[in-house]
């Protein structure tokens, strides 16, 4: 970012905030009810999960060795034993009845009731009673 951009972003967040209607209970309950959602997001998320997370860290700095996480997830790690670890999972997926838009259109799959599935999401166009384009 050049140094104009940086003075122009400056400029318009002074502006921004040198014109908003503070007075306005509006502005001011908008403002009020963000920092209580942060409070409440700070509150729940260090709470259920950093410090958690720490510990975790903590026992797995503690139990594992540097050298071997290096191993495997260092610049000198082979990446392809993840790529055919996620294989399973892609089969296991496909087989559970979840279609793709190259799947057929008709709805033959069985799947969970109320889960919308990814062409339900993208649809590629109008379908025809028969199951195919129109």
């Amino acid at each position: 970012m050049s140094e104009k951009a940086k003075l122009g972003l400056i400029a318009g967040i002074f502006l921004a905030l040198y014109y908003a209607p503070f007075s306005h209970p509006r502005v001011q309950n908008s403002i009020l009810e963000a920092f209580w959602m942060l409070q409440d997001y700070a509150h729940h998320h260090v709470l259920t999960c950093l410090i958690p997370a720490f510990f975790i860290a903590g026992a797995i700095s503690v139990f594992v060795s540097q050298a071997s996480v290096m191993k495997y997830f260092g610049a000198k790690a082979n990446k392809f034993p993840f790529v055919w670890r996620g294989l399973p999972g892609q089969a296991l997926r496909k087989s559970r009845g979840f279609r793709t838009l190259d799947a057929d259109r008709n709805g033959s799959r069985s799947r969970a009731p109320g889960r919308i599935l990814h062409s339900q999401a993208y649809p590629a166009g109008p379908i025809s009673p028969q199951g195919g384009p129109p």
